[in-house]
């Protein structure tokens, strides 16, 4: 099983490589999809851990200069509820569900104000959302690859 930091590692490889494939495009579609695959290095499929490890994203966060420590406390007691899924269970390592799964969670906490904003959304900022999703999809499906591949080291 490979470490946070080779997961992210394989994150950042395919935002870069997403990123170089488009650097000469003008759209900011190609930014959107490098942010979704970026947000794969804080929300991980791995979120089902938060509670027990000091888990990669943790250590990310406490990096954030003046509120790193306060934010990552706040960001593992916001997580721990999530942790009750079993490591590895289908709720937090199948591609395109636990995705959404975790997106879902996040945005619980938003839920009261999601409808009053909604009918704001054009539906260019809704292709958008589906392109960051995509984006984060692909850094899910680069981490559950790297955790079920039997020939996958330590180091990559």
């Amino acid at each position: 099983m490979p470490s946070g930091s080779i997961h992210s590692r394989v994150t950042v490889v395919i935002a870069l490589s997403a990123l170089a494939g488009s650097m000469f495009g003008t759209d900011l579609d190609e930014a959107t999809f490098v942010a979704g695959v970026l947000t794969g290095l804080i929300i991980s499929p791995d979120m089902d851990t938060i509670a027990e490890t000091g888990q990669y994203s943790m250590r990310l966060i406490r990096k954030v200069p003046g509120v790193g420590g306060p934010l990552a406390k706040i960001w593992q007691i916001f997580w721990t509820p999530y942790s009750l899924i079993p490591h590895r269970s289908p709720l937090s390592h199948t591609p395109v569900f636990s995705t959404a799964l975790r997106v879902i969670y996040m945005l619980l906490p938003w839920s009261w104000y999601i409808p009053a904003y909604w009918n704001r959304i054009t539906h260019s900022g809704v292709i958008s959302l589906f392109i960051w999703f995509l984006g984060l999809c692909v850094s899910d499906m680069a981490h559950i690859y790297l955790d079920n591949d039997k020939s996958s080291k330590e180091q990559v």
